[in-house]
């Protein structure tokens, strides 16, 4: 199997410039008129919503006061991957500046899985724990709710995950995404969901004058959008509306952290705190926190962004660091037997590879990496103990939920879930396994049929490189923070000719080439990661039209603007 080509969506034709296509990539980010102001500059006093215009935040933080005011045990019950465990310890930390006796729980990624378990809440139940409070979880815990309710604790849901048609009993729901929530903004992360309840907290008169007799005044919460915008950014929410202005200060705000292990975490991942930004955040930061759910146990990050100690963060990221390396090399060999197996027994129209000792934390990495390499759906199976479990990526034209659907009745599957383009499952035995892929595959098939299935690459608008200006980057930079929703402008140039190219960095799986325009001007262009295979896939003399983005780059105090190239063909292949 080869890779594919990817097909080029060019979604403005027209040939723009200057103000004109700056007005063009507003309105295709949904700005409305008149609304830039709010979208280049974000207020976070203007932009931010009453929290109070969740139906249930009310009972919520009456409810958490009480437990405060009575010195009562409460239970933070949370999730493995970054936004729980960012949002666990947001809860955490206002829970015991107020003073109370707060545990939190984070669930084994491989041995317990998603969500709440009944065992759990019985033995915290015994011990004399009134109160829990959930964080990224709980919206389908129906039962485990009902259990907590039963055994004499209340139950305050803080979640963000669309709920099924029967939600729990629990004192209060506070869940943007609930079908009578009355909030406005529905795309907030779980970490995005507890800022909004701590903020309410500080709202409420009472609580604010309890929160005032414990030290805590009002501005204490602004401390926490660090770890408010690394749960946005890592769960991959639209930075838009809201989104936005968590993350703009989020990240002002993780420039000057005051948590010692961010800080630390910072300095072993080599990120300038005065230059982080979003993609630093998701491929710096938050695979290392999430390195400790796939690899060891969520605890450990935990744990590094809860410590005062300065000893115990130097001993806590190196683990964490340690981790995921140990990650990286796992998914890289991982990535290699199921290439293997995809050579000797692949199918035309998906891939499915298993290994009985690849961990369920990593077969869902695995799996979207081998989805865009061969731009197939793919389903990758390991064991958990006894149980066969997989993960599975889609691409744009299938609706991997649907596969899963049919591929259910064959009887094959012990449980499903998921959304459109990913998947979770589990077999009911290994010897399931080859009927698996082989129903896959058929299942597949139909769907796709005669469709020629290719990659696409959306691009904003044709720009010349000629076009290119210091004023037109400033401007472009304004739409920063940059990620899911809101993504960095792509531009068209064609018929450009490569005046040189070479290999740089360390390993030389970069390059440096430059570029002559219709004008004659010749620029500097980087594409980082094109020599990664060692093949140089063009050569000087030869014409291109290329696809790349723009920034600005600053290197030992001089700034110059930075062409990045993101695709490339030869000109008439």
């Amino acid at each position: 199997m080869l890779k594919q080509k990817k097909q080029w969506i060019l979604k403005n034709k027209e040939l723009l410039s200057g103000d004109l296509l700056i007005a063009y990539l507003l309105r295709d980010r949904g700005v409305p008129d008149k609304s830039e102001e709010c979208f280049f500059s974000p207020n976070f006093e203007r932009d931010l919503h009453d929290p109070y215009l969740f139906r249930d935040m009310k009972k919520a933080v009456e409810r958490v006061l009480i437990a405060a005011e009575n010195d009562e045990k409460v239970l933070i019950y949370g999730d493995y991957d970054v936004d729980g465990v960012t949002s666990s310890t947001m809860l955490y930390k206002l829970l015991s500046a107020l003073g109370l006796k707060a545990e939190v729980y984070l669930p084994h990624r491989e041995n317990e899985g998603y969500g709440m378990n009944k065992e759990v809440v019985k033995q915290f139940s015994e011990k004399g724990f009134s109160l829990l409070i959930s964080s990224d979880c709980g919206i389908s815990n129906f039962d485990e709710v009902d259990l907590a309710n039963s055994s004499g604790m209340d139950v305050i849901i803080i979640d963000h995950h669309l709920p099924p048609e029967k939600i729990p009993e629990a004192c209060a729901i506070i869940n943007p995404k609930l079908l009578e929530e009355t909030y406005p903004f529905k795309e907030l992360s779980s970490g995005g969901v507890v800022f909004k309840f701590i903020q309410a907290f500080f709202k409420n008169e009472k609580a604010k004058k309890f929160a005032q007799g414990k030290g805590l005044f009002e501005g204490w919460e602004k401390w926490l959008l660090d770890l408010a915008a690394i749960s946005t950014i890592c769960d991959s929410m639209p930075l838009v509306g809201e989104n936005r202005v968590l993350v703009k200060y989020g990240l002002l705000v993780l420039s000057k952290t005051r948590n010692p292990g961010l800080r630390r975490l910072m300095e072993i991942a080599r990120v300038n705190p005065a230059a982080v930004d979003t993609e630093k955040v998701g491929f710096c930061i938050g695979p290392r926190i999430n390195a400790a759910g796939r690899m060891e146990h969520a605890n450990l990050a935990f744990r590094l962004l809860n410590t005062e100690s300065d000893a115990e963060t130097v001993e806590l990221s190196a683990q964490l660091n340690q981790a995921n390396i140990n990650r990286q090399k796992l998914v890289e060999q991982i990535m290699n037997q199921a290439r293997r197996q995809l050579a000797e027994n692949g199918g035309d129209f998906a891939c499915v590879a298993y290994g009985a000792d690849w961990p369920a934390g990593i077969v869902g990495l695995v799996a979207g990496k081998l989805k865009d390499e061969f731009y197939l759906p793919t389903f990758i199976i390991g064991s958990n103990g006894e149980k066969l479990t997989g993960s599975g990526r889609s691409i744009d034209e299938l609706n991997i939920m649907e596969v899963m659907q049919k591929a259910a009745e064959g009887g094959l599957l012990a449980k499903f879930g998921g959304h459109k383009m990913a998947c979770g499952f589990s077999l009911i035995n290994e010897s399931a396994v080859d009927e698996f892929k082989k129903q896959i595959n058929q299942i597949a098939q139909e769907f796709i049929g005669e469709l020629e299935l290719s990659p696409k690459l959306s691009i904003d608008a044709h720009l010349p490189l000629e076009h290119i200006s210091e004023p037109l980057v400033g401007e472009l930079a304004q739409f920063a923070p940059f990620g899911s929703g809101n993504s960095k402008p792509k531009f068209f140039a064609k018929n450009l000719e490569v005046v040189s190219v070479e290999p740089i960095g360390q390993t030389k799986k970069h390059l440096r080439s430059y570029f002559r325009d219709s004008q004659g001007k010749v620029w500097k262009v980087m594409g980082f990661g094109w020599n990664s295979n060692g093949q140089i896939p063009f050569e000087a003399n030869s014409r291109l039209d290329i696809v790349y983005e723009l920034s600005e780059n600053e290197w030992n105090g001089n700034k110059e603007i930075q062409i990045e190239l993101i695709d490339a063909r030869i000109v008439g292949d």
